[in-house]
């Protein structure tokens, strides 16, 4: 066929296809047929007229729809539909048997705390503690048993109960990692605690009353500790169960399984303390509205963490082992993949654990180095100015208020301390960079990339001696310090241009960043708290107890130890948080420009 007759017979449809791109037509199954279409066409051209503009043309064509297609495809269901509908049932189900083991031994050990106060009239206060009883006690003769709710500041409540019983959620899985056991025991002492707690109020004729009460929060704080237990028991199973699999594969499926079930957890578990907080301390508030919202809490909890899992699952089983375990091949890291928020976490701890070594040493020695430098530049105790923030505030504000320790206790070193945070995750990225990216960059324009990635991270670690507290916190982890990472994940891939490409990738993409770091806050979080337990402080009486010193000696000794872990541990810690939001950079980047795809689309139509 000539030239002239095949434009002559196409040409109606090729106008037709680029009206359907000027459009805002984004349907994938149109672009899809439309692409075939075109490529069909391109391909006769490329074999007949390999050399006449007709065969551009249709290459340009060609290069726009599946642009268009890749770029604006849209999924079916959301990534958080799809959890909350089909994901989390799924997992309920296959850890239906830990479900109700866990129900069970709380059921059991809330009538044992229970039994143990109608018999022990002492026990109350070996669980509960002196000043609570006494305090609980003046508040049944005042006529207002539920004074205790009705005190204080709502809000500052609120971030108090979150806090701990966030903190005890996550006690109860990570104690999972002993064998399980840990998990079963956190929940048996909350257990008998509870009993304790709901018997106190017995005889005193206002059980009916406090019932109605307590049970408004406590039927969602009660469930999340239950299901925090589930996760946990899940956690351990892995080592302990492994099947057919490894004892590696085992572990990493059900950390996986119990992670998820945080996921949920977390929300109910802030919505117990809102309701806590807010709603709890209302004493006037009618029974029948107590009542029924208690019950709307059990229905709902009934209805989609037993009935829906069993009604979806029950009748086609469910095996999501075989979804979740990669395959066991070698694992090349792909900077340009574009990936799912899951996918970037695994990768972030591929590549945390491969240069782990590296992390441990730096920041133990970066440690050590600030642990000198307090001691030697101040004249007060090490332990009071480590621990120096006021008695009245709780703990989560004192680890939020950092700027209290070290703008206030050490002015002195402050700009110190600002240069050594900052240059510390540009070395890590500079590092990153330079055994995946930088392989053929001459090194002046390495050190040029670095000097500035490190003004710029140099200005979002200083605006913490001008700002702290709660709310910061949660600009700084979820905002400004990922659009940093971003903005020097652009200085370090593309110079001083890349300022800009940080900028346009994160407001791009700041919902998606936003749950990938506060996947990596969870699990650091996790981390933390099983490094940090009371079983370092044990492990370092052992070891120190056998020293012949003095008592003051060993107190010393041991107080620095603890400051050197904790301070290792976290500073351990940042690279993975680092890692992620930079990997996050680089799939973002890939999703907005399609820039390697547009490199080999070239190569396949050249």
């Amino acid at each position: 066929m000539k030239e002239s007759s095949f434009i002559n017979q196409n040409k109606e449809n090729w106008k037709h296809y680029e009206s359907v791109l000027k459009g805002k037509s984004t349907q994938p199954d149109e672009l899809n047929d439309l692409f075939i279409q075109v490529t069909d066409d391109l391909s006769y051209s490329r074999s007949f007229y390999p050399n006449r503009s007709v065969r551009v043309y249709l290459n340009g064509l060609a290069q726009q729809v599946f642009l268009k297609l890749y770029t604006n495809r849209k999924r079916k269901q959301s990534f958080l539909s799809k959890f909350f509908k089909e994901e989390l049932p799924a997992i309920m189900f296959s850890a239906r048997k830990e479900l109700l083991i866990c129900f069970f031994v709380f059921v059991l050990t809330f009538i044992v705390g229970v039994f143990s106060s109608r018999h022990q009239p002492g026990f109350a206060r070996q669980i509960l503690g002196d000043k609570y009883v006494e305090m609980t006690n003046q508040n049944i003769k005042d006529g207002k048993p539920m004074n205790v709710y009705a005190e204080g500041d709502k809000l500052s409540s609120f971030f108090r109960i979150a806090y701990n019983n966030l903190r005890v959620d996550m006690l109860t899985f990570v104690t999972g990692l002993f064998f399980a056991i840990g998990t079963l025991f956190v929940l048996a002492y909350n257990g008998v605690m509870v009993g304790v707690f709901q018997y106190f109020f017995y005889g005193t004729g206002y059980f009916t009353f406090t019932v109605l009460t307590i049970w408004l929060h406590g039927t969602l704080e009660i469930f999340t500790m239950i299901l925090s237990a589930t996760a946990g028991l899940i956690f351990g199973k892995g080592l302990l169960f492994p099947g057919t699999y490894s004892r590696g594969q085992a572990f990493r499926i059900s950390a996986i399984k119990g992670i998820k079930i945080l996921f949920i957890v977390i929300p109910l578990t802030l919505t117990a303390a809102f309701i806590e907080a807010f709603i709890t301390g209302q004493t006037n508030v009618p029974l029948f509205i107590k009542t029924s919202l208690i019950m709307s809490t059990f229905l709902f909890i009934l209805f989609y963490f037993v009935w829906l899992p069993w009604y979806k699952f029950n009748k086609t089983g469910i095996q999501i082992e075989e979804n979740e375990l990669p395959p066991n091949l070698p694992y090349e890291l792909g900077l340009d993949d574009i990936k799912t928020t899951g996918e970037l976490v695994a990768d972030t701890f591929r590549v945390w654990k491969k240069y782990i070594g590296v992390i441990i040493l730096s920041s133990l020695l970066l440690s050590i180095a600030m642990i000198i430098a307090l001691y030697f530049s101040q004249s007060r105790h090490l332990e009071y100015q480590f621990f120096g923030v006021p008695n009245n505030m709780f703990k989560i504000i004192k680890l939020l208020k950092i700027n209290i320790w070290f703008r206030d206790g050490y002015y002195k070193i402050w700009p110190l301390f600002i240069v050594l945070f900052s240059l510390f995750p540009v070395f890590f990225q500079g590092y990153f960079f330079s055994k995946q990216v930088w392989q053929n960059l001459q090194t002046r324009a390495k050190l040029s990339r670095v000097i500035i990635s490190s003004f710029v991270m140099l200005l979002a670690v200083g605006s913490f001696y001008f700002n702290d507290g709660f709310w910061y916190f949660i600009v700084y982890f979820f905002i400004v310090f990922p659009l940093i990472i971003s903005i020097s994940s652009g200085v370090f891939d593309t110079g001083i241009s890349g300022i800009g490409a940080g900028i346009n990738i994160f407001f791009k993409t700041i919902l998606a960043n936003s749950v990938l770091n506060l996947t990596l806050l969870i699990l650091l979080f996790i981390i933390y708290l099983s490094i940090s337990s009371p079983i370092l402080n044990f492990i370092i009486e052992a070891i120190i107890n056998g020293l012949k010193l003095s008592d003051i000696m060993i107190n010393e000794i041991q107080k620095l130890i603890v400051l050197i872990v904790g301070m290792t541990v976290l500073f351990t810690l940042i690279p993975l948080y680092l890692f992620g939001n930079t990997l996050y950079y680089f799939s973002n980047k890939e999703k907005i420009s399609a820039g390697v795809l547009r490199t080999r689309l070239e190569k396949i139509w050249a």
